[in-house]
């Protein structure tokens, strides 16, 4: 994807272990001839899917409304022992802007835990649960002081309510799964992307570094 300036808006997105996703920006587009290479998340602005495939895997979750629905699917697709490919000879120009309102960032959060809490295996969701509340209880810090904090708490609270639903969806998954955990994660980032700002990053890269190395993620 390219923005209007002719810049690389993504080549494949990225997912972190703990859910969250970004679209690594800027720098010249990779030559045309060049291979298909595997990425771990699909952008959903240009996207193309086996339609078995799709239907495999259930498609995009309805519950998942407006952003992550590309990086869930692109995790199911994964688990379905399927995988997803960049192809640098496709093209596409995007209108594309990475700064966030309330709006949008209560989807982005709100979605980042129904994927995570519908696509990891009940140990894995174990193990990761001292970090996952760990990075919630730093989010609401930090989304206060960036003026997002209400969205954060109604995309916590609207989590929770969907519970029910994620129970259902985690039957499904595990219905078209056939890679385990261990096989896929490994293609998860253990460090947010610098789109994330200086001060999150900095300050959490060894902390996630560590954590992912603990549980070999």
């Amino acid at each position: 994807l390219r923005d209007p300036e002719g810049d690389v808006n993504t080549a494949g997105n990225r997912v972190h272990y703990l859910g969250f996703g970004w679209a690594p920006q800027g720098g010249p587009p990779p030559p045309l001839d060049a291979e298909p290479y595997e990425t771990f998340c699909a952008s959903g602005a240009a996207l193309a899917v086996r339609s078995d495939g799709f239907e495999q895997v259930g498609g995009f979750w309805e519950a998942m409304f407006l952003y992550q629905e590309d990086a869930d699917l692109s995790w199911r697709i994964r688990l379905a022992g399927y995988s997803v490919l960049c192809c640098p000879a496709a093209r596409s120009h995007h209108a594309y802007d990475f700064s966030r309102n309330p709006g949008k960032y209560f989807h982005l959060e709100r979605n980042r835990l129904l994927m995570v809490g519908a696509n990891y295996e009940a140990g894995t969701l174990v193990r990761l649960a001292p970090a996952l509340v760990a990075s919630q209880l730093a989010l609401l810090g930090l989304s206060c002081l960036r003026g997002f904090g209400r969205a954060e708490v109604r995309a916590v609270g609207s989590a929770v309510a969907a519970v029910p639903e994620i129970r259902r969806q985690r039957v499904r998954v595990r219905a078209l799964r056939k890679l385990r955990d261990r096989v896929v994660t490994p293609a998860l980032e253990s460090e947010l992307g610098p789109e994330f700002g200086d001060m999150p990053v900095r300050l959490s890269a060894p902390l996630l570094r560590a954590y992912a190395s603990i549980l070999h993620i």
